[in-house]
């Protein structure tokens, strides 16, 4: 139960800072210098594709919160013994989480990643790396 609670409290939240704060904006900042310089495509990616992208990995992010709020609290204290776990409460979690969660993935590795590796430099993909990995430190 404290993995489950460690993952919905702490990786999947950390997850989604470093999408906000490192990924996000970066791969923002350049479509938009590409799209204002007249570009449509760019390594055989289409801009604005990517770009809607970005905005539904955003929605996710956002619809992710309350789920996870919602749950949460529960989880957490039958991890520390406080309450018994309601199995219902799993079945709940896995049908608002488990759709949300494969369409972010499937979306991430289907346009975010891939714009990522065509379109940000090697020290950019470098700083997101330390990014990261400064925030995993801090925790």
């Amino acid at each position: 139960m404290q993995a489950l609670v460690d993952f919905l409290g702490e990786d999947l939240v950390a997850h989604d800072i470093d999408e906000e704060k490192s990924v996000l904006p970066r791969l923002e900042a350049r479509i938009d210098a590409l799209i204002d310089a007249g570009e449509v495509t760019h390594a055989n990616l289409d801009l604005e594709r990517v770009r809607r992208a970005i905005r539904r990995c955003r929605r996710a992010h956002h619809r992710l919160e309350p789920a996870i709020g919602a749950h949460l609290p529960h989880f957490a204290a039958a991890a520390e013994g406080r309450i018994p776990l309601q199995r219902e409460r799993l079945g709940e979690l896995h049908t608002e989480l488990g759709p949300l969660l494969e369409g972010h993935m499937a979306l991430e590795e289907s346009s975010i990643f891939p714009a990522c590796r065509k379109l940000l430099s090697d020290d950019e993909l470098a700083a997101i790396d330390r990014e990261m990995e400064g925030r995993r430190a801090a925790r």
